[in-house]
């Protein structure tokens, strides 16, 4: 677990504290990755996140495939209601690969779709 994970940790937990000052009632899903992609909330509320961010954001290590993480970001975004806005905050605390053939089919379903990404390695 190295200082680019420890930046990334910090940087959701202050997205998190800003949205919730904020008084949204979002509901956060969060996808971890390194080689594979895992889920490790699904449309949690925003309280109940900021409430277990510690517990959700267990550092794993390995590869870094954007592409595995952008297939179940697009899962996910497939799931959701279609009423409920969407948005896409991508982190990474390493050098990755892929992912352009799974961005390319976000932007094309989900027309307006925010995609804001931040690179910490």
């Amino acid at each position: 677990k190295g200082s680019h994970w420890t930046s990334l940790v910090a940087a959701v937990k202050q997205y998190l504290a800003v949205r919730q000052g904020l008084g949204t009632q979002d509901l956060v899903s969060i996808v971890i990755f390194n080689n594979v992609a895992r889920i490790v909330a699904q449309r949690m509320p925003l309280a109940d996140c900021v409430a277990n961010v510690d517990q959700l954001l267990k550092f794993v290590g390995g590869g870094t495939d954007f592409g595995a993480a952008l297939k179940t970001s697009l899962q996910l975004l497939e799931s959701q209601e279609e009423t409920l806005p969407a948005a896409i905050l991508f982190m990474s605390d390493g050098s990755g690969g892929g992912g352009e053939a799974e961005m390319t089919q976000i932007v094309a379903k989900f027309s307006g779709i925010k995609v804001n990404t931040m690179a910490f390695g």
